[in-house]
């Protein structure tokens, strides 16, 4: 009996959404483990949240009355594409946290919660303090 399934659809969508999210933790793993072009790159992904977060608030705002069709599909376009960062910039910050030797455990627990509760406003400061400006570990000896 059909039911109108398209069974490989389904199980092709099955397959793509259990793979994202092992690509992203694996990508934000690899680019923990490099050094300088990935601290680039997440200072670049972190700064584009931010200001696309800011000028999409205010483009909608400014233009919610007015019939742009074409100009909101670009807009889904890049609201995709920003949760997809935004996702892959959480797995990033942490495992970051995680790994991080400078943080006592209550530190790590208020990063991990403003990560997620106030994203825009944590990601920032965590890269400026801890990955922009990696601190030095000093021995106690």
């Amino acid at each position: 009996m059909d039911l109108g399934i398209n069974w490989f659809l389904l199980l092709s969508q099955i397959a793509v959404g259990l793979a994202i999210p092992v690509l992203i933790i694996g990508l934000a793993s690899f680019l923990i483990r490099a050094k300088k072009p990935s601290k680039i790159l997440v200072g670049f992904l972190t700064a584009w949240v931010i200001v696309y977060s800011v000028v999409f608030s205010l483009v909608s705002f400014f233009t919610f009355r007015s019939n742009l069709a074409n100009f909101y599909d670009l807009f889904s376009f890049l609201n995709l594409l920003t949760m997809l960062w935004i996702v892959f910039l959480l797995a990033y910050y942490f495992f970051h946290v995680a790994k991080s030797p400078f943080l006592s455990e209550k530190e790590r627990l208020r990063y991990q919660a403003g990560f997620l509760f106030f994203p825009l406003v944590v990601m920032p400061l965590y890269y400026w303090k801890f990955i922009r400006n990696e601190p030095v570990l000093t021995s106690k000896t």
